[in-house]
């Protein structure tokens, strides 16, 4: 969803981009448009690592509840 999110603020600042080109337009670009992309694919990497830890939480859980060895 974040990272949907993000592809749909790149195309529209695609758009915007056609018309608005002057150094004001790149800084902005650079300052939102870049960081916007760089921490919503930070946090998708985040999120990923954060799933793999709780799938092997519950795996572990259910190793001890199903008499298995820790």
């Amino acid at each position: 969803m974040l990272q949907d999110s993000a592809k749909e603020l790149r195309r529209a600042w695609s758009r915007t981009a056609v018309h608005w080109t002057d150094a004001n337009s790149r800084a902005f670009e650079t300052r939102v448009i870049d960081a916007a992309d760089r921490v919503a694919r930070q946090a998708g990497e985040a999120m990923d690592s954060l799933e793999e830890l709780a799938a092997a939480a519950r795996r572990a859980c259910a190793d001890v509840e199903g008499g298995g060895s820790p």
